[in-house]
């Protein structure tokens, strides 16, 4: 049997990116607005012309931007009924045609053959704008802060004579999509597979595990790279209909118009669009990408384009994805001191006791915390202990004033108690804190996923856990849990480059839970703040370790300052 795959390869004469197929029998293909650009630079009047015209004719742009697109054709064999697996699991909903992806249901056991690749002329049919998710991008991102291209070394700069693309024309496209027609798809599709595009958006929450579909560098060799897979979770979600998706999902230049796959429903249609593989903040490369939910892509392009696009209706809306979180349950804090911002964790709630990192605090004695659960709430908070900065760990302890309780009850965190099982090198983990997005953003904790990857003793005391979830600029004092909810860590910093500025998100450090959890109990129940002060550790070979030198290094700084 053959199916053809609904991601693709679209190409202009200059640029290319992912899409995705929502008609095959009408040819219809979306990809996001980034593919235009080296044909907008500097002639934002083209832009003009496109959001107008392309309305009314797109045809009329064939010769000044002509497009190609490159889709796949799998034959797939599998034990069992083929059709009936491919038949099953869609329903109407209103809207276009969609080929299944070719990753089949638990419990079968597919095959796939060869694949052919095909490459047929496309027509721009219509550039439009998603505004829901444009005033999301201007809320969440705004442009003084943030980027969206990476800076081109001078020797890589644009050749003489070609257009330069600034970082103010790709913030401009964020929330633009396109519209291709490819008369020829039609010829490819297998009428026993056509089916709706349909996905019940309200098990979409924070940690749902996803796949992106899209094509890496895009026509660089699309021979190797299309359709190329890569996994993550949903990091975050925001906007008045969750209309924006954050995902830790490596994502590189190529992936703009990809396809964002919950895991769970493969064989069903994308919940969302690869719209920025790539992002900084203050020069600090963020480990997230940017997407944006099919439904409200969709549902833009009807109200923009009219239902001439398609004799059915396409919802404008679709169903509003859940803003709740198996994480929720995770009291993760907002801690705000002055201009700085990081995060801490809510470990006993009858005390409103808060763990977090002594830098956070800047030298505050009092600062502000935000409770997200059940509602958005400021409070003040004291702090009780916070180590100096030549102890080994990073670590302070705030109360919260004239805290109630919240009604769900954690009086004490669940804890890992067996080190060995705990923190097991490969175990899964995510990291739960405000990474990024500081005071000003109404947005909950952001979650990544990894695994620790090492875990560094001393006396057979843990004292270093690394993962590799993505951390940035915000999450120091958040928390590092299993999938069970467990508290594994409190998460201090990521690595930097000092020589050249460069930050790794997927290289953290954090401090053992198990480490420093007897001192909290003993102080839980006793109110004494002697029992914190048990954490001042002054150890050479541990202070050595969290600031990545080796003992031989510390000899050949002493020995340098003897000459």
């Amino acid at each position: 049997m053959k199916t053809l795959v609904p991601t693709c390869l679209v190409e202009t004469d200059s640029a290319s990116s992912s899409g995705i197929i929502i008609d095959a029998r009408k040819g219809y293909v979306i990809t996001h607005a980034t593919v235009l650009l080296p044909h907008l630079a500097n002639r934002f009047s083209l832009f003009k012309r496109l959001l107008k015209e392309t309305r009314m004719r797109g045809d009329a742009f064939e010769d000044v931007i002509p497009f190609h697109v490159t889709f796949e054709q799998r034959q797939i064999g599998k034990t069992g009924d083929t059709e009936q697996h491919y038949r099953g699991d869609f329903k109407s909903s209103g809207g276009f045609i969609i080929e299944p992806i070719n990753i089949v249901a638990s419990g079968s056991d597919p095959m796939l053959l060869p694949s052919r690749m095909i490459k047929r002329k496309g027509q721009l049919r219509f550039v439009w704008r998603s505004e829901n998710f444009s005033s999301t991008i201007r809320r969440l991102f705004p442009a003084s802060e943030w980027k969206f291209i990476e800076d081109l070394p001078q020797d890589k700069k644009t050749d003489a004579g070609s257009p330069e693309i600034s970082k103010d024309q790709v913030y401009h496209l964020l929330p633009y999509f396109v519209l291709i027609q490819v008369p020829a798809l039609k010829d490819f599709v297998v009428p026993a597979t056509e089916k709706i595009i349909q996905k019940d958006f309200a098990d979409v929450r924070v940690g749902s595990e996803v796949l992106v579909v899209a094509t890496p560098f895009g026509n660089l060799s699309p021979e190797v790279f299309l359709n190329s897979v890569s996994g993550g979770i949903i990091s975050n979600l925001a906007g008045e209909g969750r209309e924006l998706m954050l995902t830790d999902a490596r994502c590189i230049p190529g992936s703009e118009g990809g396809a964002i796959y919950e895991k769970l429903h493969l064989n069903r249609n994308p919940i969302g669009m690869v719209v920025a593989p790539l992002c900084w903040k203050a020069n600090e490369w963020v480990g997230l990408a940017v997407g944006c939910r099919i439904s409200e892509i969709l549902g833009s392009l009807r109200k923009s384009f009219g239902d001439s696009i398609t004799g059915r209706e396409i919802p404008l809306n679709g169903t509003l994805v859940s803003s709740s979180s198996p994480f929720d349950s995770i009291f993760v804090v907002l801690i705000s001191s002055g201009a700085m911002w990081g995060s801490g964790i809510l470990i006993n709630q009858d005390l409103g006791l808060i763990v977090t990192c002594s830098h956070v605090l800047n030298g505050a004695r009092e600062v502000k915390v935000r409770t997200d659960v059940p509602h958005f709430a400021w409070r003040t908070a004291e702090v009780i202990y916070a180590t100096a900065d030549e102890q080994v760990f990073d670590i302070a302890f705030l109360r919260l004033k004239d805290f109630q309780p919240i009604s769900q009850p954690i009086s004490q965190w669940p804890m890992v108690t067996d080190a060995e099982k705990g923190f097991a090198e490969g175990t899964e983990v995510f990291v739960v804190g405000h990474a990024a997005f500081g005071q000003e953003n109404r947005l909950r904790p952001t979650v990544t996923h990894g695994v620790i990857s090492k875990v560094l003793f001393i006396d057979q005391i843990p004292i270093i856990i690394q993962t590799t979830c993505s951390v940035n600029s915000g999450a120091s004092g958040g928390a590092i849990v299993n999938r069970n909810g467990q508290l594994l860590g409190i998460v201090v910093c990521n690595a930097r480059n000092k020589d050249c500025g460069a930050t790794y998100p997927h290289l953290n450090l954090s401090i053992p839970a198990k480490t420093v959890w007897p001192a909290i109990h003993r102080y839980v129940e006793s109110g004494k703040i002697s029992d914190l002060e048990s954490l001042t550790l002054s150890n050479p070979r541990a202070k050595l370790l969290w600031t990545l030198k080796s003992s031989e290094t510390k000899l050949m700084d002493t020995v340098k300052s003897h000459l």
